[in-house]
């Protein structure tokens, strides 16, 4: 997070910062998925994950494309058939 206000400064390096992004939380939200059991979680995750997107300089479309997509994953992962490898892969885990 430390790094990623500096970068979002200088506008060339704002594609850089979708990719940092990625690699910052991406681990964190794996090991997160592993111990999710209640509907809404990988949801409120997307949601705070835009906002914290939003105060680094990204702009106000990670709260609410945060919310549909958060939903959308939420609704495949608990949908309660996980059983196949393509509906995990569809709902991030």
């Amino acid at each position: 997070m430390v790094l990623a206000i500096p970068i979002s400064f200088v506008p060339i390096f704002l594609p850089i910062l979708g990719a940092l992004w990625t690699l910052i939380t991406g681990n964190p939200f794996m090991l997160f998925l592993t111990r999710v059991k209640k509907f809404g979680m990988v949801t409120l995750m997307a949601i705070l994950s835009g906002l914290l997107m939003g105060l680094t300089g990204m702009g106000y479309w990670g709260v609410p494309l945060g919310l549909v997509f958060g939903l959308l994953g939420d609704l495949i992962l608990f949908c309660g058939i996980l059983s196949t490898e393509i509906h995990c892969f569809l709902g991030g885990r």
